[in-house]
């Protein structure tokens, strides 16, 4: 990412004239959403200002800062809502392209019949989705630029922690990692960890269905463990402190699941001891911490 582009980034957020207009643009983005007769902030949008927000969300974009690219996309959103210009909805589709929010893209397109104008504009739609797309049972996935960054440091095997909003699809990466690991190897214990039962019921489902062509897998939510090679458990962390109890086999890949439960009191001390005792058996184990925000 341009360095540049970082330094000047980082000057218009320092700046309160680039701070009162993203607040005004936020504000008409939000009346626009609104019934007609509620508000009319919205009926005359200063076009000027939209191109110069639209600006600072393409110099934003190309910054390697995190909150510099959800700065542009904040802008890129708002301002499609606020202007139904062909000029305006080209830039932020442009906007959303740079940043790899294929998601957001796609409904805009739909929305608002979108498409790149310029040869050189569908060419770097197309590359960049192509670079952000992932077979997932068969089907073509368009992953964001953050979904392809945990992907890739998922594929590298080493212990990390994953932390985003609930929306973000970080479940649904690890899991079809596990899963691919699964198919992939002839010997492995997982363990997915998930606090409540209702998540524990849904992960459980969701793998089983992933895995359901290869009978040789045993996919459970009983801490009972069976002399067979391949095996993944998707369970609490009590019932994971009970199958650490009953063997004494290393544990491959562990996913914890809303891993902030590692400050939740008594819960969270079950859950760091077990985390503790599979490194004690193998430092190779790999830990994939999901957490939203932490």
């Amino acid at each position: 990412m341009s360095t540049f582009a970082t330094e000047l980034a980082s000057r218009f957020v320092q700046n309160q004239k680039f701070r009162d207009a993203l607040g005004h643009l936020q504000a008409c983005g939000a009346a626009s959403a609104l019934p007609g007769s509620v508000t009319q902030l919205h009926a005359n949008p200063d076009h000027n200002a939209i191109g110069k927000m639209l600006y600072c969300a393409s110099v934003f974009a190309q910054s390697g800062a995190e909150s510099h690219v959800s700065l542009a996309q904040t802008i890129a959103f708002n301002a499609m809502l606020v202007s139904q210009e062909s000029t305006v909805l080209e830039r932020c589709a442009t906007i959303l392209t740079e940043i790899g929010n294929f998601p957001s893209l796609n409904y805009a397109e739909k929305r608002h019949s979108t498409k790149p104008s310029t040869l050189l504009g569908m060419i770097q739609r197309n590359i960049v989705e192509q670079l952000n797309t992932i077979e997932v049972a068969g089907s073509a996935i368009t992953l964001t630029d953050y979904q392809r960054k945990v992907w890739d440091s998922l594929q590298e095997g080493r212990s990390l922690a994953i932390s985003a909003p609930t929306s973000a699809g970080k479940s649904f990466l690890v899991i079809e990692h596990l899963c691919r690991d699964a198919l992939a190897l002839p010997q492995f214990v997982f363990v997915y960890i998930a606090p409540t039962r209702a998540l524990l019921s849904e992960v459980h489902l969701k793998i089983k269905e992933r895995l359901a062509d290869d009978v040789n897998i045993r996919v459970t939510d009983i801490p009972t463990f069976e002399n067979v090679p391949r095996q993944i458990f998707v369970l609490t962390q009590e019932r994971f402190k009970v199958l650490l109890s009953i063997t004494s086999s290393p544990i491959n890949l562990v996913v914890v699941d809303e891993a902030q439960n590692l400050s939740d009191g008594a819960r969270g001390m079950i859950l760091q001891d077990c985390i503790e005792q599979c490194y004690a058996r193998d430092q190779r184990t790999h830990i994939v911490l999901l957490a939203p925000g932490a």
